[in-house]
């Protein structure tokens, strides 16, 4: 999806859902960006969109951090149409082998993050806040394809209460997981 930049922007905040269902997904997108790559064939389970679908899209700017200053939402309609493979992305079924998980989560102090790479890649491991702000690099190198558990230390980024996001980028490919505070 793309829309004109605008500078100013802090964050975008992308709303959609199908018109057969009535629950909204949301995304934060960095307002540095005037799109967003969201349905494709090598996003995550969550974020694929069905064929032959009529989504509702939403679009709101929000031009500072304290969300008090941000548009009205910007609303489009479009059908989606058959996906075609292309074989320089990941499959779905390569894309689901990742395995990712989080434990404990909610957590306290630290936090284990589990995954499966299936190919030897660059990997990019980041910590968001939920207005989709980076919070901390965690990992950036190449792994060789396998299992791995990260201990994460978050007690050194003095989180408050609240929801955080962990991405997981690899092969052009980004994964989430929410990780919870609270505040225990």
């Amino acid at each position: 999806m793309k829309w004109d930049y605008k500078p100013n922007v802090t964050y975008y905040l992308l709303r959609y859902k199908s018109q057969n269902n009535e629950i909204m997904k949301y995304i934060v997108v960095p307002g540095n960006t005037n799109s967003i790559n969201i349905g494709c064939i090598n996003c995550n389970e969550a974020n694929k969109l069905s064929p032959n679908t009529i989504y509702d899209w939403q679009l709101r700017a929000f031009c500072n951090s304290y969300e008090n200053n941000y548009s009205d939402f910007v609303s489009a309609q479009f059908q989606t149409t058959q996906n075609k493979k292309d074989n320089n992305y990941m499959t779905s079924k390569d894309i689901n082998n990742i395995n990712l998980s989080l434990y404990p989560n909610p957590y306290n102090n630290y936090t284990n993050l589990n995954y499966t790479l299936p190919t030897d890649n660059y990997v990019n491991i980041e910590l968001y806040n939920i207005l989709g702000f980076k919070i901390a690099d965690i990992i950036k190198e190449k792994q060789s394809k396998g299992q791995y558990n990260i201990i994460i230390d978050l007690k050194k980024y003095n989180l408050s209460k609240g929801v955080y996001i962990i991405k997981l980028t690899f092969d052009n490919v980004t994964h989430n997981i929410q990780l919870i505070n609270n505040g225990n």
